[in-house]
């Protein structure tokens, strides 16, 4: 008895510390404006489907335009968010029209304070990958051919915490799919996902993430296997390196036999500053998908590219940016189709953007 009446007192002091600490609404709102030209041919100002950003050529463009907020309390958390663009045209097309305009919808229980250790269950941003849709936050203007070809959102549930030092972050998920929000007709069970990041210091983080999932809407076994590596270094005065490494595996739904087929591709990027306003920026990369598992070349057997690109930004007030970014993409195989109508083997790319970021 005396132990329930123990046990009693603890959970009420419990409940009244979680009633002493007082809520937050946190907002958040990114916009960004863009206009691009380049040297391909498009009646439709449309530019090759492997892109998901900046999707629109000789015209002036939203690439995405986001309202996001977070609450929190000591026990429970939400986030909603909507957004609007070209890159939500393209990026999540296959989705019902109802949820295409989301950018996050999330309820979790605190289960650890110590820890920090959540349970979420909703749409959240993807746990793969360096680059996000909000382009403040990345070194380049432009994503990487590996972050426009892998999840750029996913919806499930999210175990996360990290440790009490604070170095190290960890989750697992369990997900509908490969970059879904409502799973497609056919039988598709829950995906796995898992994340684990180290932060030893302010400079350096290391991160795993890894992803594997059926991709056969037919009741047989096609496991898509993923993993993707990076690690980023950033001093004192502001200059960012970032190297990424992605490779998948999957049978080939497409042939009879079901052969094992592997993509995988890299980069390198950096930002520098120039002053108290200026950066400099510039990424090499490569792709390669030979079976077409992810992406499907119109014009030539495999998908083979790599990339270079050359940025330039202003940041014209704290909240107001200026970026501007040239970018040549290039393969042993014929991928585009230039002005002429004839076909190449080579792209280059212009893009001018406005941002815009409120916290």
């Amino acid at each position: 008895m005396n132990k329930t009446i123990i046990v009693i007192l603890l959970l009420c002091q419990s409940l009244m510390t979680f009633a002493q600490r007082q809520p937050t609404l946190d907002w958040d709102f990114f916009s960004e404006f863009y206009a691009g030209v380049d040297d391909l041919q498009s009646k439709t100002h449309q530019r090759p489907s492997f892109l998901y950003n900046h999707t629109r050529s000789e015209e002036l463009a939203i690439n995405v335009a986001l309202i996001h907020a977070v609450y929190e309390d000591s026990l429970w958390r939400a986030k909603g968010g909507l957004m609007t663009g070209s890159y939500v045209e393209r990026n999540l097309a296959t989705e019902s029209p109802i949820l295409q305009h989301l950018y996050e919808a999330s309820v979790g229980v605190r289960l650890q304070a110590k820890r920090d250790l959540w349970l979420e269950t909703g749409v959240f941003p993807s746990h793969l990958g360096y680059e996000t849709i909000i382009g403040s936050d990345n070194p380049t203007m432009t994503r990487s051919l590996i972050a426009e070809n892998s999840p750029y959102y996913e919806s499930g549930v999210r175990l996360a915490g990290r440790s009490v030092n604070k170095k190290w972050s960890y989750a697992l998920l369990a997900l509908n799919g490969w970059q879904r929000i409502s799973r497609p007709a056919g039988y598709y069970p829950p995906s796995v996902g898992w994340q684990v990041k180290l932060d030893p210091n302010a400079h350096w983080s290391f991160n795993y993430s890894g992803y594997v999932g059926d991709e056969s809407p037919d009741g047989d076994i096609a496991m898509r296997v993923f993993h993707d590596f990076f690690v980023s270094y950033k001093t004192d005065k502001g200059c960012m390196i970032v190297a990424s490494i992605d490779a998948g595996t999957q049978p080939n739904l497409l042939t009879e036999d079901r052969k094992m087929a592997t993509w995988y591709g890299g980069l390198l990027m950096a930002s520098m500053p120039m002053g108290k306003k200026w950066k400099i920026n510039g990424r090499v990369e490569q792709y390669i998908d030979d079976q077409e598992i992810i992406v499907t070349n119109p014009f030539d057997d495999g998908f083979h590219l790599k990339g270079y690109s050359l940025g330039l930004d202003y940041q014209i007030q704290p909240a107001v940016s200026f970026r501007i970014e040239g970018k040549r993409m290039d393969g042993p195989g014929l991928a585009f189709i230039q002005r002429d109508e004839q076909l190449t083997n080579v792209a280059h790319l212009l893009n001018l953007g406005l941002l815009l970021r409120v916290l």
